[in-house]
């Protein structure tokens, strides 16, 4: 039983991680004042991180 609850939790978990590094990327951008190239950071190492959690997980 156990097994399935860490699966459910483990299934959005990219998502998360994607929104996350976004979040952080707009957060940069509006403290330094450049907040075009912070938001396609935050964007590229979103997608490198929600690889990473997918490849980990196993799940989408």
């Amino acid at each position: 039983m156990a097994d399935k609850d860490k699966e459910k939790k483990q299934a959005g978990l990219s998502s998360y991680v994607f929104v996350g590094c976004l979040i952080i990327g707009l957060g940069v951008g509006i403290g330094f004042d450049l907040m075009p190239a912070a938001v396609i950071i935050g964007f590229g190492v979103g997608l490198i991180a929600m690889g990473i959690a997918i490849h980990k997980t196993g799940k989408w």
